[in-house]
């Protein structure tokens, strides 16, 4: 198990390090736009300071949707009952993951800017939803405990993201009683080597098995997760090519990167896990409520920002052991 988790992070690393192919999906930070007063100022000196203040805190705007919506989408897959695969279990398979997400308009930029108003800046037209296939192993520890892995890719894209999970089930296999499993996960995009982005989740999950008929079972599972996101960039330069060169005391000027971003979601999960001897089966939903994240009119915070409600659908294809 250890050398699989490893050779999944080897994987991920190595597609980091690969120049882009350019693909439709992929996300170049730089479209955003500069997210400092200074930066706007130097590249177009005819915006009021005033205006200079607004543009930057739109594109931190966009900046902190852009990476809620992609963090949340990428650590949304549970797939997973409360119970474990066993005391010498092993278990490996397919998931799937389909993310509604959205495209809005967030504040303008000069008329001559090669920046971009929507949060969504790749190569193609704006996503609707993100396809999110990946490749699952999970493996039993004594203790009832588990762990496990994830490879995910997003489609049409350079971007990967790596997952690493640990269960605990402290009720499992009891006739009347269900299952019921503490859950904690870390995930971590690679592929945008400007864009440090990262959740860590804790959680929940309740589950009881039900045999029909002898020959298979059903399990239907329920989730609560509290996701904790974290994200920021490298500094980036945003000089253009229109820029005319630096005077000595603008040197670096134009150079920028977004701040830390912090935002907590309570995600909830129902499944239905169908087991015929080895091969499994899960279809899922996570509801995400939406919420309103508090934000601060200082230079270098994130304003208030508002990120949509959305429903997550994802499934599974596997084989236990």
């Amino acid at each position: 198990m250890r050398r699989t988790l490893a050779l999944l992070v080897a994987a991920a690393c190595l597609l980091r390090a690969t120049p882009a192919r350019g693909e439709p999906n992929d996300v170049n930070l730089f479209f955003l736009g500069p997210p400092t007063p200074g930066a706007w100022q130097t590249l177009f000196p005819s915006l009021t300071p005033a205006e200079a203040v607004q543009n930057a805190a739109d594109s931190r705007q966009r900046f902190a949707l852009l990476s809620t919506q992609m963090g949340l989408g990428l650590s949304s897959m549970l797939l997973t009952p409360a119970s474990t695969v066993g005391h010498s279990g092993f278990e490996f398979g397919f998931d799937f993951a389909y993310v509604p997400v959205t495209s809005p308009s967030t504040g303008s930029v000069p008329a001559a800017s090669p920046f971009q108003t929507g949060i969504w800046p790749v190569r193609g037209a704006s996503p609707n939803a993100l396809l999110l296939p990946a490749f699952h192993v999970r493996k039993a520890l004594p203790f009832s405990l588990e762990i496990g892995g994830r490879a995910i890719y997003l489609t049409e894209s350079t971007m990967v993201a790596t997952q690493v999970e640990l269960k605990w089930a402290i009720s499992e296999g009891f006739r009347y009683i269900p299952d019921v499993a503490l859950r904690g996960a870390v995930t971590y995009l690679f592929g945008i080597p400007q864009w440090d982005l990262s959740t860590a989740e804790a959680g929940a999950i309740v589950s009881k098995r039900f045999g029909v008929g002898g020959v298979m079972s059903l399990t239907p599972y329920g989730a609560v997760r509290m996701t904790w996101l974290s994200a920021k960039s490298e500094s980036m330069d945003y000089r253009l090519a229109s820029t005319p060169a630096p005077a000595p005391n603008t040197v670096g000027a134009t150079v920028a990167a977004f701040p830390g971003l912090h935002v907590n979601a309570l995600r909830y999960t129902l499944g239905l896990r169908m087991v015929a001897a080895a091969l499994t089966l899960s279809a899922e939903a996570t509801y995400y409520p939406g919420q309103t994240v508090t934000g601060s009119s200082a230079p270098d915070a994130y304003p208030t920002f508002k990120v949509p409600s959305s429903i997550i659908g994802g499934a599974n294809l596997g084989f236990g052991f």
